[in-house]
């Protein structure tokens, strides 16, 4: 960590002020964009990318006040794993459907893909069960 960002955090965490807090979130604010857009495009059904983004500003905010930064860690590396987890803590809060039953539903839809692309025809369901 370098000196200036070490001076920041210490005065931060020394008097809570929040400029000082307001500083910190907009150094890291990229890694829940980071987030956000990686995991949207396997949510765009579910949740919109706000929703994600606001779900990782949350994370990015549990990570500053938990963070210790007289242990010497990379608060970047620290921050990227409490934003995608509070992340994907949002999508499957709000995706109802089991985890088995989406597996499922990409395996029919790449037999009917693979049927499709292989005979030029919507399978029947007799052919996608054999595929």
């Amino acid at each position: 960590m370098q000196d200036d960002e070490l001076k920041l955090w210490e005065l931060y965490k020394k008097t809570g002020r929040s400029e000082l807090l307001e500083k910190i979130v907009e150094k890291y604010l990229n890694l829940v964009h980071y987030h956000a857009n990686r995991l949207h495009v396997f949510t765009s059904n579910v949740l919109e990318r706000d929703d994600l983004y606001s779900a990782g500003i949350i994370g990015l905010m549990e990570a500053i006040e938990r963070f210790d930064y007289t242990r010497g860690f990379e608060f970047q590396t620290y921050a990227s794993n409490r934003v995608r987890g509070a992340i994907i803590d949002e999508i499957r809060r709000v995706d109802w459907v089991p985890r088995s039953i989406r597996h499922k539903s990409k395996s029919i839809d790449a037999a009917i893909n693979a049927f499709f692309t292989h005979n030029g025809e919507l399978p029947t369901d007799e052919e996608i069960a054999e595929e």
